[in-house]
């Protein structure tokens, strides 16, 4: 049988252990997806051959090549499918965590296209359409890794409507680079949006619920509707 002074310090332990209780035990963390693009799936793609190796260091200057590989559309629909299976929208895609590491990733333009004709991806950076001015534009190529989403273009400059955002006017400077700041938050340079008669820089997409997106730029912020990724056929 337990003395008074025996369970009298048993009654203090408990005690401190229950007063001490809510500051010690962190929150439950938020589940996280395993990455869509793992270094497994690195490890299993080709190596960029020289001459592709050689243009992409001319167009996005200080690229480590030796670490791109080349995602084909096989293997970027495959991604695609998963990231529809899971609800994701475009920004969390472009900040999926496999692309926050060091290994980086190259789809070709036709590429691209393929992609974005089997799947509605409600993004500004789109591959392909025509200027203001009636001359067309294409993306080249998108790297994607490293912390960042580069989308090189045909055109250094351009002005563009695009469908999915009617209401505004874009103008792009070759090449537009998204900078993942966190899950489905990205920062983005080389994009300005029309207003009137003023053209604020865009900065910034943080995704605050999983129907809105906050869009950022030099003059303010607004709350758009955020969209899904879905396959079209």
């Amino acid at each position: 049988m337990r003395t008074g002074a025996a369970r009298g310090a048993a009654l203090v332990a408990i005690a401190a252990l229950f007063a001490g209780a809510g500051a010690q035990v962190p929150p439950v963390p938020e589940p996280v997806d395993a990455p869509l693009f793992s270094r497994e799936l690195w490890g299993e793609l080709p190596p960029l051959d020289p001459l592709l190796a050689s243009w992409l260091r001319a167009r996005y200057p200080g690229t480590q090549t030796a670490m791109v590989r080349r995602l084909e559309f096989d293997r970027g629909d495959a991604v695609m499918a998963q990231a529809v299976a899971r609800g994701y929208a475009g920004s969390d895609l472009f900040s999926d965590s496999g692309l926050r590491g060091p290994w980086l990733y190259f789809i070709y333009g036709d590429d691209v296209r393929r992609l974005f004709d089997h799947y509605e991806l409600r993004v500004v950076t789109l591959p392909s359409g025509q200027t203001d001015d009636g001359e067309p534009y294409e993306m080249q190529g998108l790297l994607l890794g490293g912390g960042k989403v580069v989308a090189i273009y045909s055109l250094s400059e351009f002005e563009f409507h695009n469908p999915y955002f009617p209401s505004h006017k874009f103008r792009f400077r070759d090449p537009v680079v998204y900078t993942i700041r966190g899950r489905a938050d990205l920062g983005i340079d080389g994009a300005w949006v029309k207003w009137k008669i003023l053209w604020p820089k865009m900065d910034r997409f943080v995704k605050v619920s999983p129907t809105e997106v906050r869009v950022e730029t030099s003059l303010g912020s607004t709350t758009d509707p955020l969209r899904p990724i879905r396959r079209k056929s």
